[in-house]
């Protein structure tokens, strides 16, 4: 999570992002996505736009990159051997255009 913050603030820990850790990245942005909308219903529009740009961040920096590099696995490995190595990426294999319909829609929000 510590690094998740790092990223949103442009001072990211990683080197690189691997394909592996999209469900972590993919929970914060969700965590962060769930913050504005709590502070937008709380009137606190400054602090929802703050939100919201961290999270963007994280998609920019972590969940994009990480994106790709599952789908360049994908075709390289196929599915069933990314889930075999990889079993927390079933659900996001398995609904991979969801999952980055998703984070387009995170990613041009304008609160």
């Amino acid at each position: 999570m510590t690094s998740h913050l790092y990223c949103a603030f442009g001072v990211c820990p990683n080197q690189c992002h691997m394909f592996f850790m999209l469900p972590d990245a993919l929970d914060a942005v969700r965590m962060y996505m769930g913050l504005v909308d709590a502070n937008i219903e709380a009137g606190h529009v400054k602090t929802a736009a703050n939100e919201l740009r961290k999270a963007q961040n994280v998609i920019r920096l972590a969940v994009l990159p990480e994106l790709d590099e599952l789908e360049e696995q994908l075709a390289d490995k196929g599915p069933q051997r990314i889930v075999e190595k990889h079993p927390s990426l079933a659900d996001i294999v398995d609904n991979i255009e969801e999952a980055e319909t998703e984070v387009g829609l995170w990613l041009n929000r304008k609160d």
